[in-house]
């Protein structure tokens, strides 16, 4: 049985994830001209979630290791708490695409930076293909999102 905070994390990573896609979808009815765009990082989103949630039951078997002491569970829940901020947020009068898109930019890249793909650690070639993946689909979003930016500065 696993009592040491790892399943809390590991639900509380795959909660942000699903945050996030809430947050673009939310973003997907502000700006119908970008509707199908936010739409698309929603879904994905949701789908990250869900790998996350897939991973869960490998570290119950014990074929992947997750180091629960690579986040604190106080800092995750203050990644969640921006989040809410940012929907809060994008009721602001002057809340417009250039903006949206900077927060997400922001989040993407702070996926990255905080290496959290790093948590899990495994020999197995199947899991490591699914942590490569969400790092992959992650570093695509930012790619993505950076394209949207500078399109829409023009």
């Amino acid at each position: 049985m696993v009592t040491d905070g790892r399943l809390e994390i590991i639900n509380l990573l795959a909660d942000n994830e699903s945050r996030i896609g809430r947050l673009y979808s939310a973003y997907a009815e502000k700006f119908p001209e970008y509707y199908n765009f936010w739409i698309l990082l929603a879904s994905e989103e949701e789908a990250h979630s869900q790998w996350i949630k897939d991973l869960h039951g490998d570290v119950l078997k014990g074929s992947l290791f997750f180091d629960s002491e690579r986040f604190d569970v106080k800092a995750i829940k203050l990644f969640a708490d921006y989040l809410e901020q940012k929907s809060v947020e994008l009721k602001e009068k002057d809340f417009d695409l250039k903006k949206a898109l900077g927060i997400a930019f922001d989040i993407e890249n702070a996926l990255i930076e905080s290496r959290w793909f790093e948590i899990y650690k495994t020999d197995q070639p199947s899991l490591r293909f699914s942590l490569k993946r969400l790092q992959d689909a992650t570093n695509n979003h930012k790619q993505k999102l950076a394209e949207a930016i500078l399109a829409a500065q023009k």
